[in-house]
């Protein structure tokens, strides 16, 4: 079963698993015309938009995005200061050459 999800990866398909999420049975204060769906998130359960207000494969525009500053220098010599939006782990880019930054500081602005 692993092998077949594994293969749903590359076509941009995410599970939804059921520790993370569920159906409520509130109606959806977005539509008002089904049960809600809800997310955990590190501060509990919250409600989002369901299946009829947003399409069901676009898992990451439920997902909470936060704001981070991210300060650090790249191997080329620029000094990079940016402000990014993640979901799960920040990965900064340079914007003058667009390598990966190797060393840098992470400060949550939300």
């Amino acid at each position: 079963m692993w092998e077949d999800l594994a293969e749903l990866d590359p076509d941009g398909i995410q599970v939804m698993a059921k520790d993370s999420w569920r159906y409520d049975v509130q109606v959806c204060p977005w539509c008002g015309n089904s049960s809600s769906l809800q997310h955990k998130f590190e501060t509990g359960w919250e409600t989002v938009p369901c299946f009829n207000c947003m399409d069901p494969l676009d898992i990451q525009a439920r997902e909470k995005k936060i704001r981070y500053r991210v300060t650090g220098a790249c191997s080329c010599g620029e000094r990079v200061e940016i402000t990014e939006q993640s979901i799960g782990a920040i990965v900064p880019i340079c914007p003058t050459c667009g390598k990966k930054l190797q060393e840098y500081d992470v400060e949550q602005i939300d």
